[in-house]
Order: C-alpha cells, then structure tokens, then sequence
C-alpha cells in the first residue's frame, strides 16, 4: 500500500534531485538533464498539484511524479519515477490517477505526455490510461536568448495577437506544420493558446505561432505553427521563431522545446529552420494524448 501526497521541499528534494539525475528514461539526448533544485523549488512554491510522491508505509519515497499545468490548459506530464524494489506493483498507474485528478481539478483540459520510443512500460501505461495512440516527434531545444537572429530582412510583419485577430475561416484554412493533428479529436485547440504571434503581408494573417510558458521552472513549449504561404514558409517561419523566442528571452524563460513531426514533409521546412537558427536535435519521442472529460462531458456519455 502507497500514499500519494504533494511534493515537500524540505522532506523530498533530496530524493527526487539523486534519482532523476541517475534515470536513463529522463534522458532527452545523449545525457540525462534534469531540473535544477532551483527549479523544482520555485515549482513546488505554485502549490497547484502537479508534483506528487508515494510514499509506502514507512513514509519512504518510492515513486514521484512531476507535471506541468499551463496557463492554456494543457497539462504535460514531464517525469514519472518508481523505485527500483517497488515496480510492477501498480505505483506507477495510482501516480497517473492522482495527476489526471489533479488536473481535472485545476481546470485543464488536455493531458500529454511526451515518452521516448524505446520506453514500453510507459507506453503500455499510458495505453492503459487510454491515452491516444503516439505521434512521432522530433525533441528540439534551445535557450531563448541564443536563438541565432542571422542577417537580413524581410517582408513580413510579425506581432503579438490574440484569439480575437484570428477568424475561424482563416484558422481553419492554415496547414499545421508542427505537433498539432486538426483531425485528431486530443489535439489542444487553438483557443487554448497561452502566447500568439501572428505574421503579416499587407495586413493578411499569414502566418501564427502558438507557444505555452511556465514560469517557476522557466520553461516553453513552442505549440504550433500555421503557414498560408507554403511558397515562403521558410522565411515565414523563421521570422515567427524568432519572434517567439525574443518574446520568451524576455519573460525570463532560459529553455524553449519544440516538437514538430517526423513523419510529415510539410515539417521539413520547419527542421531546416530549427538547424539554422541554432536549436539542438535530440532523440525522437512520442506524443500521447487524452481530453479531460468534465463532470458534464461524463453525464452527457
């Protein structure tokens, strides 16, 4: 029998620092990064929920979970841990239960986690948690403020916008080039984007790029990007980036990851522009995603 309880500073940092510097799964490259003890205390200061031990009858640790809660309403499963000794004993899935719970709670709307191809106990448990079955994409990093800028201008106006500058016909009519499916019934919706800059030419939209923040651990996620003009996506895309990233580099984030499919040769175009503009590629992950049903969406099924 475990416990579940809210990640403590002063009674769990130790633990959670040693194992996750020692994970292999937590790897995203070659090496293992894990938080910083900076981060995770700055996390732990939010109090929303989203990080979790288990603890066993001695009040040991034998199990954490850490997530994100974004202002957009996409809870991201970042690191999942049970200790060796305590595995196949269902710890794992009593975590995820708590964090889905969590996340309904705190009003999320969209669950995802992001698991390397070679992990199949976390495939298998995330599959049993009825996530979506996995996209394949690429794991891109890089600091906001490092963003190579490079020479040269270009035609395109870019600017912060909100939902409101965008209309449905235009949204709809944008080919989605990065981790976003239209047709997939999980896929965040628009609407839930924390951060918008739009693209553009003689006062058309022709371009936006979506991104999620979370400050206490000063990282971002670049969501989506649109492209109207498939002819001058690179240059579009770029200028989009870079924007984002300028924005980000300001808001004091120091880390920003992207993920755009490896399987779909629209995405070319946007890794091309991710080499170029100095983000680091790492391994290949799969995306998993699951819709929080409320309390109404249950009645209603």
């Amino acid at each position: 029998m475990v416990t579940i309880e809210d990640f403590c500073v002063e009674k769990h940092l130790a633990y959670v620092m040693q194992a996750g510097l020692s994970t292999q799964e937590f790897a995203t490259g070659d090496k293992i990064i894990f938080w910083s003890e900076g981060d995770l205390k700055n996390w732990a200061a939010e109090k929303d929920g989203s990080m979790l031990v288990a603890l066993n009858q001695d009040t040991e640790i034998v199990g954490f979970l850490l997530a994100i809660f974004d202002e957009g309403r996409t809870a991201t499963l970042e690191n999942i841990h049970v200790r060796e000794g305590f595995r196949k004993q269902g710890i794992a899935s009593q975590l995820l239960s708590e964090f889905e719970n969590r996340a309904t709670r705190v009003g999320m709307k969209k669950l995802r986690s992001f698991c390397h191809t070679t992990n199949t106990a976390m495939s298998n448990l995330l599959a049993r948690h009825h996530y979506s079955e996995g996209i394949l994409t690429q794991w891109y990093v890089n600091q906001p403020k490092l963003v190579n800028c490079g020479s040269g201008e270009d035609e395109f106006q870019i600017k912060k916008i909100g939902m409101g500058d965008v209309d449905q016909a235009t949204y709809t009519d944008f080919s989605s080039i990065l981790i976003s499916d239209l047709n997939h019934q999980d896929t965040p919706s628009l609407d839930l984007a924390q951060i918008i800059h739009g693209a553009f030419l003689n006062e058309s939209l022709v371009g936006l790029i979506t991104a999620s923040a979370h400050k206490p651990t000063s990282k971002a996620t670049i969501e989506r990007i649109f492209i109207d003009r498939l002819k001058e996506a690179p240059t579009v895309i770029k200028s989009l980036i870079l924007s984002s990233a300028k924005y980000l580099a300001m808001q004091d984030i120091s880390c920003v990851t992207v993920h755009p499919f490896t399987e779909r040769s629209v995405s070319l175009d946007l890794m091309t522009s991710l080499d170029t503009l100095g983000f680091k590629k790492r391994r290949v992950f799969v995306m998993n995603l699951k819709s929080v049903k409320t309390s109404n969406d249950k009645e209603k099924s």
